[in-house]
């Protein structure tokens, strides 16, 4: 079984359908994935797909009470809600969230959880991405953006809207729109300053060109992403 199999680069993955064509008649190949369309074609094709809804709150409740109480954890009803709650049907996302907070409180409380959790945001790196992009630093904003949905393994729906959240705060009063009245293009320079009549704020480097792009990726597998991991399972008998 390879999990998180988007994140396999492509040559590994043509090594991978060599595999599979070689040995499809002794060996079972799940493929699970959250991001369906980072699968090269020859291994989609060659695949059945087993969609997998996301958990409800109640059953990653009952995945962390299991966890808790295996490890020794101290523990209360509200605390398991709200980390549940906070991980939106990601179980993954629950267990990382359960173990920050018994890491930094030592327990699995409402309190602790809500001291933990309720400060993680995504203001600090989503600042830098924009400094870095206005300093002409794109390679370093790209990067900032990778980590955010390859590492950390955020939604592109969810950075999109910090994205915007932040935005909305940082250029309050600045005109986005160029004096042809439509967003500027992604070769545009990013000026800052009172906007005149004879002058306007663009401010829409390179480096939200690729965003876009790879939002545009995420979008079908996107829509699966709230329902949950989709699993894509060899079946093909021939190759």
């Amino acid at each position: 079984m390879l999990d998180n199999a988007e994140n396999v680069r492509e040559d590994f993955q043509q090594a991978l359908r060599r595999i599979m064509e070689q040995h499809h008649r002794t060996t079972q190949f799940i493929v699970a994935t959250r991001q369906p369309t980072k699968l090269i074609p020859p291994i989609r094709s060659r695949c059945f797909p087993v969609s997998f809804p996301s958990p409800t709150s109640g059953e990653i409740v009952t995945v962390l009470e299991r966890i808790v109480e295996r490890e020794g954890v101290d523990y209360d009803a509200d605390g398991l809600e709200f980390v549940a709650g906070y991980a939106d049907g990601n179980l993954r996302q629950a267990i990382l969230a359960a173990q920050t907070t018994v890491e930094d409180e030592g327990e699995l409380t409402m309190s602790a959880a809500y001291e933990t959790l309720g400060d993680v945001g995504l203001e600090d790196e989503i600042e830098s991405m924009l400094d870095d992009a206005e300093a002409g630093a794109f390679t370093d904003a790209r990067s900032t953006l990778d980590d955010l949905l390859v590492d950390e393994g955020l939604d592109g729906t969810e950075v999109v809207e910090s994205i915007l959240e932040v935005a909305r705060t940082r250029y309050q009063g600045h005109n986005w729109r160029g004096s042809t009245g439509s967003l500027p293009t992604s070769s545009s320079r990013c000026t800052r300053g009172p906007a005149t009549a004879s002058t306007s704020h663009t401010c829409w480097p390179n480096w939200v060109a690729t965003l876009n792009s790879r939002l545009s990726l995420r979008d079908t597998a996107g829509r699966h992403d709230s329902h949950g991991d989709r699993v894509f399972t060899d079946c093909c008998p021939t190759v």
